[in-house]
């Protein structure tokens, strides 16, 4: 679990393996509320069915930042990162192949040290799931220190290190498009 916002943890309530007797579900993280926070959204009134009723044996994996441990079979190692909150992105390791979560995090590519840092974290990866959620101009200028990174940024980050393949994905669809490349497309015809 990267983080405790809201939009990362809501969904959990209908997450369908935590219904099914016995299963194990281990949630890494380095939150100790994080247990108090999946108990507190599924109190009434937010949620009919209390935590207390999952039928799947739920266990938080307490995780220090900088230290792998294995979970589930699975070498897990988070890293801690920018955002408001306490954040981290995570390595998963297993049978030689490696990919890192990188989720509401902001890189700042002028910083060096904070570079070299990422980039170690990101070196040999197989697949790095990458916060994209805002344009370049947008992370540089209006949304500057607001937790998020641009493809841009993503795009240097990866290309550094990692091996195989990147994925962006995108949370909000909210993004500043000049005016000249909006029309463009719709003068093209393009459905985006």
């Amino acid at each position: 679990m990267s983080h405790m916002h809201w939009d990362h943890i809501m969904g959990f309530p209908f997450f369908g393996p935590a219904y099914i007797p016995g299963k194990p579900h281990p949630h890494p993280c380095c939150h100790s509320e994080l247990e108090h926070a999946f108990r507190r959204q599924q109190d009434p009134p937010s949620f009919p069915v209390p935590f207390s009723q999952l039928a799947a044996t739920i266990e938080f994996v307490h995780m220090v930042p900088g230290k792998a441990r294995d979970v589930g079979g699975v070498q897990v190692t988070p890293n801690l990162q920018f955002h408001s909150g306490r954040l981290v992105w995570l390595r998963f390791e297993r049978g030689g192949k490696s990919f890192v979560y990188n989720t509401d995090s902001e890189h700042k590519l002028e910083d060096n040290k904070e570079t070299k840092r990422i980039v170690a974290f990101f070196r040999g990866a197989d697949l790095v799931i990458f916060d994209a959620m805002y344009s370049l101009a947008d992370a540089v200028s209006v949304k500057a220190d607001w937790g998020h990174s641009s493809n841009v940024v993503g795009v240097e980050l990866c290309q550094m290190r990692a091996r195989r393949s990147w994925r962006c994905f995108i949370m909000s669809r909210r993004t500043t498009i000049p005016r000249s490349r909006a029309s463009s497309r719709r003068a093209a015809g393009s459905k985006s």
